[in-house]
């Protein structure tokens, strides 16, 4: 939770990031043994390797990754990327199952091709954000305009979309 009474903070859980670092670890470390015994060409994989340990240790230090909701709206922070919504421009979330995972999709006026020219035209612009989501769009939904969170962090796709819903139905009255 965030300190803001009006705002609500996730983060994501550390149980993946560790089961990753720790897999990397090892396999840099085997690799490494391995070099040493072996082939020059491996230590191309331990580098390699270790760039993915780095990757997945910066993703893992406090404060680099988390999802914001307040009143105005809600923040992505990546360790690549922070992104900002205001409710207004979102469509309702829904979990959308995916063969390995379910995400929280949704749709906004921000998504890639929304400021590009016809845009504007009829039809071509986003539904109204009050009208319902369809139950379960297809996973294509994601990769045909539609966002998705990078994770769920630490909860439930459905769960996490049922309290952004509440959320977002609060800011707009």
């Amino acid at each position: 939770m965030g300190a803001d009474p009006d705002s609500l903070t996730f983060r994501p859980d550390r149980r993946g990031t560790l089961i990753a670092l720790a897999i990397l670890g090892a396999m840099t470390v085997g690799l490494a043994v391995g070099a040493a015994v072996y082939h020059w060409l491996i230590w191309i994989l331990v580098v390699a390797s270790a760039c993915g340990l780095a990757t997945v240790g910066f993703a893992a230090l406090p404060g680099r990754s988390y999802l914001r909701l307040d009143p105005q709206g809600f923040d992505i922070k990546t360790p690549l990327r922070a992104r900002r919504f205001a409710w207004a421009d979102v469509t309702p979330f829904v979990a959308v199952p995916l063969s390995y995972a379910a995400v929280v999709a949704f749709r906004s006026r921000s998504a890639p091709g929304a400021d590009l020219p016809g845009a504007d035209l009829p039809g071509a612009d986003l539904p109204p954000p009050d009208l319902p989501p369809t139950p379960k769009p297809p996973a294509a939904d994601i990769a045909a305009g539609a966002e998705a969170l990078p994770q769920t962090y630490g909860h439930d796709a459905e769960d996490l979309a049922a309290t952004m819903n509440r959320w977002r139905e609060r800011a707009l009255g």
